[in-house]
């Protein structure tokens, strides 16, 4: 994204859309292993709830741990769905538009959205990654 958003600087329509293609595909993949994630805890009934089990110790603690896995990566979730769908429609301009270019601190602005949803990452991911219940 970073060299993306140099690009539009630059003028570069080329690479700035070969670049988003690739950030919009690694954000498009991100988000189908999370989708697989969810799926697979949901049908090891880790989903917080009333068919909740947990089979190890302390089911109380793993459900508040579960719960807070799910909210706390569905809201970046969230966050990442809009940054691939901002990706694409700024591609899209980007590509049918010539003016588009002249206007770059507009790229800056979403290469910034991209970055903080990036550094939520580098948070959630030893929370929920590196630890188990």
């Amino acid at each position: 994204m970073a060299l993306a958003v140099e690009f539009a600087r630059r003028g570069h329509r080329r690479g700035l859309l070969a670049l988003f293609a690739v950030t919009g595909l690694l954000g498009v993949g991100f988000l189908a292993v999370e989708g697989y994630e969810y799926y697979d805890k949901y049908t090891q009934h880790l989903f917080p709830g009333r068919d909740f089990h947990y089979p190890g110790p302390d089911p109380q603690s793993a459900e508040m741990l579960y719960y807070l896995y799910f909210l706390m990566t569905g809201v970046h979730g969230v966050h990442m769905t809009i940054g691939v769908l901002f990706i694409a429609g700024f591609g899209l301009w980007a590509w049918l538009s010539p003016r588009a270019l002249h206007q770059p601190n507009m790229f800056e602005v979403l290469g910034l959205y991209w970055a903080f949803v990036d550094i939520v990452w580098m948070f959630l991911y030893p929370l929920f990654y590196l630890i188990h219940p």
